[in-house]
């Protein structure tokens, strides 16, 4: 109990600078992405810019679903097969593995 206690600040931390950072591109993403277009000299750079950051964008946004996907699916067969095996809150089991997947050290 005391070392999760002695962690908490730091967790604390850790969650207070993720959320301000998300705040900070939702406020000033738009701003970003046209400071950076501006940095180019030329119109043809100002446009192979603004395609590889779609490009990046497309590629992330498709990463990420497939991940999810993923999760879902190993927490959906994690709780059947608990299910199946006739433990308690199956469910709960299942929903927490695939939560956990996503934190890269934790679940796997």
């Amino acid at each position: 109990m005391l070392s999760m206690l002695s962690a908490a600040p730091v967790m604390l931390a850790q969650l207070l600078t993720t959320v301000v950072l998300i705040l900070f591109l939702l406020v000033f993403g738009p701003r970003l992405f046209v400071a950076f277009v501006n940095i180019f000299p030329t119109i043809h750079d100002k446009r192979r810019s603004i395609l590889l950051l779609r490009k990046t964008q497309i590629e992330l946004s498709r990463y990420i679903l497939t991940v999810s996907a993923i999760n879902s699916l190993l927490g959906l067969t994690t709780a059947a097969a608990l299910w199946l095996l006739g433990v308690q809150d199956a469910l709960l089991w299942g929903v927490l593995v695939g939560m956990l997947n996503f934190a890269p050290y934790v679940g796997p």
